[in-house]
C-alpha cells in the first residue's frame, strides 16, 4: 500500500508535543526546529507575527492618500501715508491665509 497505513482517529489518545514528527518528513522536522529556535513560545511567535504584519502595513502606507493643511495669521496696520495722504486715518486688520 502506497503511503503506509490508513489513518484513524483514536478518542482520548495522547498526542506528542512534537506532533510533526509523526509525518516522518525531514523537511518538516527541519522547518519546525528552525521555527522553535527563533520563537520558543507561542507568545513570542504571536509577537513576531504582529511585527511582520505591522511592517507590511507600513510598506503599504505610501499608497494611501494623504492630506496636508495649514493656516497662517498676520495682524497688519496700514496708514494713509502709504497711499500718499497722511490725513487718512490708519487701520489695523487681520489677514488669515489657508494653505
Amino acid at each position: 500500500m502506497r503511503g503506509g497505513e490508513a489513518q484513524r482517529f483514536e478518542v482520548g489518545a495522547e498526542i506528542s508535543a512534537e506532533w510533526w514528527t509523526l509525518f516522518g518528513s525531514s523537511e518538516l522536522d527541519e522547518l519546525m526546529r528552525a521555527a522553535l529556535a527563533g520563537h520558543p513560545t507561542l507568545a513570542a511567535a504571536q509577537a513576531a507575527l504582529r511585527q511582520a504584519e505591522e511592517n507590511l502595513n507600513a510598506q503599504y502606507a505610501v499608497l494611501y492618500p494623504s492630506v496636508d493643511a495649514g493656516l497662517s495669521a498676520k495682524r497688519q496696520r496700514i496708514s494713509g501715508a502709504s497711499f500718499g495722504d497722511p490725513a487718512i486715518p490708519g487701520s489695523v486688520f487681520n489677514l488669515y491665509t489657508p494653505r
